[in-house]
């Protein structure tokens, strides 16, 4: 794992809610009983029961233990650096929620066919399980001490299992990884990996290193045969990040003075998005040192006008590729 410790992206604001998302899942954590089976229930979003916005945001903020919580906050802690120090916090939580929604209603919409009746036709026989007949045949033989009321609720939860359900904050975070690729691909990040149990930390583009999890979420994907599992899980944050963060450069809602992924791939980024950011011998819009303003100075100072035109001749100079006399008159001055 190549876990994000920093980056050197420019930072506008501390990210206190970054911070605080942070705190809130750990407590979530807590309240879940540390990911007891018992309370963790109450947090999943569970596929095929139709559209509830309430598992949204409590499968957003359950871990199902702690190394899955781990590795998510250093993944916040990251990508949250790049976003909300672009917007500030306020700006930020905006953003982070409606990720959410945008998240769990999307992954909502794409598991409404995992219904019971799909887990009957599709799911049990990839089990070896012809029917609910042998399903149930399976329960009273290895349960026969179970009322017909536990059978029953067993069966069910046997059922409602197999259907599908997940829970983490993985899915937004992978939404904030697209939105940096977006935002800020020519940034690197300083990352901690451990090497035979040494830590070792270096530096990568963000382009590249998201790149690499992207390029996993899609294997991933055709590795489940398309089925939401982690990486459909991912993937379905990785292209509302996508959308988000483009829609915010469309719109001017977010200043990445032109080091975003449009401007990279366009090569108007940086000092290149300038039109007039070639000067001389090299210059496509007419442009040449003679012409660059210089300093006149603020009264009748004789020295200053004579300096002044000794670097307009200088810029001549270049102009006209006599480089080394123009290295002679800088020496004189």
């Amino acid at each position: 794992m190549l876990i994000p410790i920093n980056t050197d992206a420019p930072i506008y604001h501390f990210p206190w809610a970054t911070i605080g998302l942070i705190v809130a899942n750990c407590l979530c954590y807590v309240a879940t009983g540390f990911a007891h089976p018992a309370l963790l229930d109450y947090w999943v979003l569970e596929y095929g029961n139709g559209i509830n916005p309430l598992e949204w945001f409590t499968a957003a903020f359950a871990h199902a233990g702690i190394i899955h919580l781990a590795g998510n906050m250093f993944f916040l802690w990251g990508f949250g650096l790049v976003v909300e120090g672009k917007l500030g916090w306020k700006r930020f939580l905006k953003l982070y929620f409606v990720l959410v929604m945008c998240w769990g209603a999307g992954v909502d919409l794409l598991t409404l066919h995992r219904t019971d009746a799909y887990v009957l036709k599709h799911v049990l026989p990839s089990h070896g399980i012809a029917d609910l007949d042998e399903l149930t045949r399976i329960v009273e033989e290895e349960h026969p001490r179970l009322t017909p009321e536990e059978k029953a609720e067993f069966i069910h939860e046997i059922l409602s299992g197999m259907k599908g359900r997940c829970l983490g904050a993985s899915g937004v975070i992978f939404a904030l990884l697209s939105i940096s690729l977006v935002w800020a691909p020519k940034n690197e990040m300083s990352l901690l990996v451990f090497v035979f149990f040494r830590p070792v930390t270096f530096e990568l583009s963000i382009l590249w290193y998201s790149l690499i999890y992207i390029g996993f979420a899609v294997l991933g994907l055709f590795a489940d045969q398309f089925a939401m599992g982690s990486s459909g899980l991912h993937m379905v944050g990785i292209i509302i990040g996508l959308v988000a963060g483009l829609l915010y450069l469309v719109l001017g809602w977010v200043n990445c003075e032109n080091w975003d992924l449009i401007s990279v791939f366009t090569g108007h980024y940086g000092q290149f998005a300038r039109e007039d950011w070639q000067l001389g011998a090299f210059s496509r819009h007419g442009n040449d040192y003679g012409e660059v303003p210089l300093p006149q100075g603020t009264g009748n100072d004789a020295d200053s006008v004579t300096g002044s035109e000794s670097l307009q001749r200088i810029g001549r100079l270049i102009d006209a590729g006599d480089y080394v006399l123009a290295s002679e008159e800088m020496l004189a001055l």
